[in-house]
C-alpha cells in the first residue's frame, strides 16, 4: 500500500507543475497527462516493473491512473489553480489524497491482479 501512496504523492506534486506552461489557463487533460508522462511516469514504471509487472502494463497502469485523477479534479477549478501555485500545501494533498482515492483504489485492484499474472 505504501508504493500506491507514494505513486499518488509524487503525481500530485509533479501534476501541477504544469502552471508554469500555462499560466492561468486550467491544464487540458492532454497537458496533465503529457506533463506527468515527463515527470513522473519513469519512476512510477521503475516502480512498477520492480514489483514484477510488466512495462507494457506499468504504462497502461500510469495511463488509467493519471487520467482518472485528472477526472477527479478537472471540475475545479479552484483546485486546480491552488495545484499551480502550491503543490506542497499540506490541505492540498490531503484533498487530492481524498479525491484520488477512487483511483488508487482501482489502480490496487489492477498492480494486484497483474501481479498474480506475473506470477502465473
Amino acid at each position: 500500500m505504501h508504493l500506491f501512496r507514494r505513486s499518488i504523492a509524487v503525481l500530485a506534486g509533479a501534476a501541477f507543475a504544469l502552471t508554469g506552461c500555462g499560466g492561468d489557463d486550467i491544464p487540458t487533460k492532454a497537458e496533465f497527462t503529457e506533463e506527468l508522462a515527463t515527470s513522473a511516469k519513469p519512476s512510477f514504471i521503475s516502480s512498477m516493473t520492480g514489483a514484477g509487472i510488466d512495462e507494457a502494463q506499468a504504462e497502461e497502469l500510469f495511463d488509467n491512473l493519471v487520467g482518472c485523477v485528472y477526472d477527479k479534479v478537472k471540475d475545479n477549478e479552484e483546485l486546480l489553480r491552488q495545484v499551480a501555485d502550491d503543490s506542497s500545501d499540506a490541505e492540498f494533498n490531503k484533498v487530492m489524497e481524498e479525491k484520488a482515492q477512487p483511483c488508487v483504489e482501482e489502480m490496487t485492484t489492477a498492480v494486484t491482479d497483474a501481479m498474480s499474472e506475473a506470477a502465473g
